[in-house]
């Protein structure tokens, strides 16, 4: 008897997506891990979002983003160890933040069918998830992917702005 089909509904579609780079070029070197740093490359990476509500259905999502992709190339120039991603030493035996200007994800996507309130819930629901692009990510693939990401979510009645 043929399995049953399971149709997987994703709650925020992504729309486009940048590498965002520092405005200037950063001068490339090597920055060293402290102790707690390198304990933490087996965790997840940190999420953190925040979430604002519109009142008008007015507001220019895209101006918005562009507005937020603008000032992050712009951070990145002082930030830029955020625009590197991890190597290993040459022997092997440490880890360091090779900042290299290989920049930074810059998402933008949308979730029509869903509002603040649901977001603000206590439980967290999978259309939360959904708003980090590297959910389920630990920091040792910092390697290959970028060491932070950005996705602009425009909700139902407002944006929802997460770092990962």
């Amino acid at each position: 008897m043929p399995a049953a089909a399971v149709e997987i509904v994703r709650a925020v579609h992504l729309e486009r997506k940048w590498t965002v780079l520092p405005a200037r070029a950063t001068q490339p070197q090597q920055c060293k891990l402290c102790s707690s740093d390198i304990q933490m490359l087996g965790c997840n990476y940190i999420q953190k979002g925040l979430v604002y509500s519109m009142a008008t259905a007015a507001f220019d999502f895209q101006s918005v983003a562009e507005l937020l992709k603008k000032s992050l190339s712009e951070a990145l120039v002082y930030f830029y160890p955020l625009a590197g991603r991890l190597a290993p030493s040459s022997d092997g035996a440490a880890v360091y933040i090779d900042c290299n200007d290989s920049g930074v994800d810059f998402i933008e996507a949308c979730a029509p069918n869903v509002r603040v309130a649901e977001i603000m819930e206590e439980k967290i629901g999978t259309a939360v998830r959904e708003l980090f692009s590297l959910d389920g990510a630990i920091n040792m693939h910092g390697h290959f992917l970028p060491l932070l990401a950005v996705q602009v979510t425009k909700l139902r009645d407002g944006i929802a702005v997460a770092f990962t």
